[in-house]
């Protein structure tokens, strides 16, 4: 709909909104002017003039019952039309009433028949001004038949009655134009927010659709560069038993410091997918914080002394209920931040109760922060002073995953500063009248099987044959397959079940690992072990691998990982 189209669709909607209480207004008055009356004129013209009113009020409400805004929309010039008609149908029988009623003789009887008709002329006014030719057809017969008897009879004074008059009807339809301007106003306005919302709307599901397009590109890319960091890292574990020469593990350490490096990087998008998938659970255990803090302390004091800077602990000794792990990650995190932006001075962790809550404070002289910047930190990739994005000062992805930790555990964390003068991290968690929980004994370390049966499933080449280098390293007997089918043909081939199975989750043909494995499971009825490897971090896949109850991997990984994987699976 054209924008004066629609503007004049909705000055008819509002008149149509108001109809109700006009029609209403047209009985009660004219019943009113008959009582009023009755005594003054004619009884048959009394009751023909009102039974006039009534029909038409009829007539009016069962059309404006049935119209609806769509009629109005669309056939706009029509019922433009139908409502001017009817507005100067009605104008004309009420301003009969002044012709069939005018008795200058009868003062009271014409104050009664005027201020009624005046009346019904100023209440108009609000119900109709949308749209004036509507009030205009409406006023104008109502009033003037009235003004113009006035000015031909030789009554006294009738001549000043019809000026009044006139002047009445002149003050209503210019408050009509008034009215009238305002409300265009008023639905301009209307129209410049909404489509300023449509704008806006329309700019978010652009925004959306480009957050969802970015999500998946770097999925996407995550999983593609994954793939060959993957078998890179299978290709190193194999060649590390091969070099003999100094220069050759000097070389190999420079790879595996790139590689350890890309891996770095890696970890902290999955450790960020992996938090938003809401696959990270938290192991609640009862544990002094004292003791984690002296750990962390002795665990960077070298790292301190190498820039010269003091690393103190000051904390007290209470016990807390969370997870231990992530708790010292988070404070492993803040520690590590400290050190890498302080230049002179210390760093303290401080300790002590407040309010039931244990108040951790990671305290730097270091650089500061601004103000304005104490929400962004807490983005990712967001450093305030590493713009040529410089590895060895962070990736900018520490203080994101501190953040959602902090909220997997429902830890508060705060952060105040000065610039120039240091900043402080807060942390503050519950404390635990609970007994400190005895920690879990590691499973002893049981020497690997061999001539274990392994299918392996990846639709990569170079992934099969780094995985094929390092089980038989292990004396394990592989089975490599490019898809489930070929699997199970190789299977059955061999005449033997696989003692587990290993499939990248990203398969041709739109299969899935999940998929492969249970195909090659119902194949053979045995629910055998699988682990699935993965190079994806999009939240949504982790979390649907997650549920699918398989061990999952992610790239790269090594192959002590992958050694750990298989013999936990198989017990």
């Amino acid at each position: 709909m054209k924008e004066k189209h629609r503007l004049k669709a909705e000055q008819l909607k509002l008149i149509q909104r108001h109809m109700p209480v006009i029609l209403i207004g047209n009985l009660a008055v004219s019943a009113a002017l008959v009582i009023m009356l009755f005594n003054f004129v004619t009884h048959t013209k009394l009751l023909g003039w009102i039974a006039c009113i009534y029909v038409i009020s009829a007539i009016r409400a069962i059309f404006h019952r049935r119209l609806k805004d769509s009629d109005i929309e669309n056939n706009f010039a029509r019922i433009s039309f139908v409502f001017i008609a009817f507005s100067l149908l009605s104008g004309l029988l009420w301003g009969s009433a002044g012709i069939l009623f005018f008795s200058p003789e009868q003062p009271l009887a014409m104050s009664f028949l005027a201020l009624l008709l005046a009346g019904m002329t100023a209440g108009s006014v609000a119900s109709t001004s949308a749209y004036p030719p509507i009030y205009f057809s409406y006023a104008i017969p109502t009033l003037l038949p009235l003004a113009l008897l006035s000015f031909i009879s030789e009554q006294d004074g009738m001549t000043a009655f019809g000026v009044l008059i006139l002047l009445f009807l002149a003050i209503n339809l210019v408050y009509c134009l008034n009215i009238y301007k305002t409300i265009i106003e008023s639905l301009n306005l209307r129209f410049e927010n909404v489509n300023l919302i449509d704008a806006l709307k329309e700019q978010k599901e652009i925004a959306e659709q480009a957050n969802i397009a970015k999500s998946k590109f770097l999925a996407a890319a995550s999983h593609d560069l994954r793939q060959p960091l993957h078998a890179q890292g299978l290709y190193l574990d194999s060649l590390k038993s091969q070099i003999t020469t100094e220069k050759g593990k000097l070389v190999y350490n420079k790879v595996l410091n790139t590689k350890q490096s890309l891996d770095q990087l890696f970890n902290g998008l999955l450790d960020i997918s992996r938090l938003d998938a809401g696959v990270v659970e938290a192991n609640l255990s009862v544990f002094d914080i004292k003791d984690i803090l002296v750990d962390l302390k002795d665990e960077f004091i070298h790292q301190a002394l190498q820039k010269n800077l003091q690393l103190n602990l000051d904390s007290v000794s209470t016990n807390v209920k969370c997870d231990k792990l992530l708790l010292q990650r988070i404070i492993r995190n803040l520690i590590s931040n400290a050190i890498r932006y302080t230049d002179k001075g210390e760093i303290n962790i401080v300790s002590n109760i407040d309010n039931n809550k244990v108040k951790i404070d990671i305290i730097d002289s270091g650089k500061g922060i601004p103000e304005s910047e104490y929400e962004n930190i807490f983005s990712e990739y967001h450093q305030l002073e590493n713009p040529e994005r410089d590895r060895n000062k962070g990736l900018g992805l520490g203080l994101a995953i501190v953040k959602r930790l902090s909220t997997l555990l429902d830890i508060d964390i705060s952060v105040s500063s000065q610039e120039n003068k240091g900043s402080i991290f807060s942390l503050r968690i519950n404390t635990s009248d609970e007994k400190i929980t005895e920690p879990c004994k590691s499973d002893p370390v049981i020497e690997q099987k061999s001539n274990i049966s392994v299918l392996v499933i990846d639709d990569e080449i170079d992934i099969l044959e780094g995985m094929k280098q390092i089980l038989d390293s292990w004396n394990h007997q592989s089975i490599l397959a490019e898809s489930a089918d070929q699997a199970i043909e190789k299977l059955l081939a061999k005449d033997r079940s696989p003692d587990i199975i290993i499939a990248d989750y990203r398969l041709r043909e739109n299969q899935t690992g999940v998929d492969a494995i249970d195909l090659v499971r119902d194949e053979f009825n045995l629910s055998i072990p699988g682990i699935i490897i993965t190079g994806d971090t999009e939240a949504g896949r982790i979390s649907d691998i997650k549920k699918s109850g398989y061990r999952l991997l992610h790239k790269p990984i090594s192959s002590t990982e992958l050694k750990l994987a298989i013999h936990q699976e198989l017990g």
